[in-house]
């Protein structure tokens, strides 16, 4: 396959993924890369992994940003917070990155879905809690604990060549009480830099493609449009949100453990 030279079949083929991976990130999130690295793999057949997860970090990254930048305009992103845990995060991104690129990615598969199994199902735990109030400000996670755990969140999404939306997102609601609306806006602040780093670190090995990553950006921006808007009606429905975000992990993770079989 000549990369720089598609079909048009091609061309719509990565546009799809990139607008499911846009809306996915603007209405939750996360599953930008999980979606993407499939879909490129077996859907539009790219035959080399490594490409497929260097390109695809960037491509979720600058999808992130186009996103974030809807959300920032309606006020629900926390700045602070993100730029920091963003810091230390890209520090884990940055090291896991590089033990990515020498391992195999088959061998990840299973322990990967069997954590978005875990995320799922804690997400469909706090919708179950969600008429209990949410701890005072007093009552937040200890600084030993949230710091450490940024750290790792960053280190595993390098090393997987993922967004990290997924784990980042129940982290900025379980450490830091945001609400959900506020963690999707606010993780994609953290996305975008993980991205960039995961990608800039392929990049260096010659593994991102800029021709797919923009035509996944096309198709991104449109999906984007679509989440952003579907996101902000369900602002004070966020039970509906953490349900199809559970879903959303739920399906990824069993369609992992079948290809992993």
């Amino acid at each position: 396959m000549d990369f720089f030279h598609f079909s048009f079949y091609i061309v719509m083929l990565l546009v799809v993924t990139g607008g499911i991976v846009g809306f996915l990130l603007a209405l939750t999130g996360g599953g930008g890369s999980i979606v993407c690295v499939p879909l490129l793999l077996y859907m539009v057949k790219v035959p080399d992994t490594h490409l497929i997860i260097g390109t695809s970090a960037m491509s979720v990254a600058i999808n992130a940003l186009i996103n974030l930048a809807a959300h920032a305009a309606k006020g629900n992103v926390r700045w602070q917070t993100g730029v920091v845990v963003s810091l230390v995060a890209v520090m884990g991104a940055l090291a896991g990155s590089q033990m990515g690129k020498i391992t195999d990615g088959h061998y990840l598969t299973l322990p990967f879905s069997l954590l978005m199994l875990v995320v799922a199902g804690l997400t469909l735990k706090r919708n179950h809690l969600a008429g209990t109030p949410l701890p005072s400000p007093h009552a937040a996670v200890h600084p030993a604990i949230v710091w450490p755990s940024v750290l790792a969140l960053g280190g595993l999404a390098g090393f997987l060549g993922i967004g990290g939306g997924f784990l980042v997102v129940p982290a900025l609601v379980w450490f830091f009480r945001f609400s959900m609306v506020e963690a999707v806006a606010t993780s994609l602040v953290v996305v975008a830099a993980m991205g960039l780093s995961t990608s800039a670190s392929y990049a260096m090995s010659g593994k991102v493609s800029i021709a797919i990553t923009c035509w996944l950006i096309v198709g991104g921006v449109l999906g984007g449009v679509v989440g952003v808007a579907l996101a902000e009606r369900l602002k004070k429905r966020e039970d509906i949100i953490n349900v199809l975000y559970a879903v959303m992990l739920l399906a990824l993770a069993l369609y992992m453990l079948f290809k992993s079989l």
